[in-house]
């Protein structure tokens, strides 16, 4: 969902929103950091989600000419999820008697940025809906990337057009199709179920034995 969204959730940022999206690409890296600390301070819980939040934040703001709303609301979900899964890692680190500095410091780092990532990332996704603006069919990026690429939807629509044009002298020459029937004594049905139709329905003459009341 986050990776492979769909072409309308590519939009032209405004001035602003590029601003909010330097921030965050820089927020991003800032996490990618902390999460390499916690890899050697022995805190790597979160690390998987936390990939996944950098790899989603990096492409829905990879363009200054196109931003992605629907990865920046993934961004939006993730980064509060991990604040708050990086609080309670954090108090129950406390708790327990944890004193490794540099787990503290992966831990601190993570609640405050965590923190600023899901604030700034939401005023970008707003920014966005606000001031929506499509891209042109033209502008659109291929499936990886890209001004419409050889796997790009916009050549796929275009294969898609010239079978049609290439079908459409055939579809000229079938015509309409014609509900009148074939005969019209018989309806539609065939000739040769018509023909044993009306037989059965003949009146046929008593066929067995003779029987007499004396």
């Amino acid at each position: 969902m986050c990776l492979c969204t769909t072409p309308m959730a590519k939009c032209v940022p405004t001035p602003r929103a590029r601003q909010l999206g330097r921030l965050l690409w820089y927020l991003l890296i800032i996490l990618f950091i902390l999460m390499i600390v916690g890899f050697f301070g022995n805190v790597s819980t979160s690390g998987l989600f936390c990939i996944g939040l950098v790899i989603t934040g990096l492409c829905g703001v990879r363009s200054n000419d196109c931003y992605d709303i629907e990865q920046i609301m993934c961004v939006v979900f993730f980064s509060g999820y991990l604040w708050v899964f990086s609080l309670v890692g954090l108090i129950l680190y406390l708790v327990d008697g944890g004193q490794s500095p540099t787990a503290l410091v992966s831990f601190f780092g993570g609640v405050v940025f965590y923190a600023f990532t899901c604030y700034f990332s939401k005023q970008l996704y707003d920014e966005l809906r606000l001031n929506y603006t499509a891209l042109a069919p033209d502008q659109q990026p291929g499936m990886f990337g890209g001004g419409g690429g050889g796997f790009g939807m916009g050549r796929f629509m275009n294969r898609g057009q010239a079978y049609q044009q290439a079908d459409a002298p055939y579809q000229n020459q079938q015509g309409a199709y014609d509900q009148r029937p074939v005969n019209p004594e018989q309806g539609n049905i065939p000739p040769y179920q018509a023909s044993s139709r009306q037989a059965s329905q003949k009146f046929q003459a008593f066929k067995g034995p003779g029987h007499s009341l004396g």
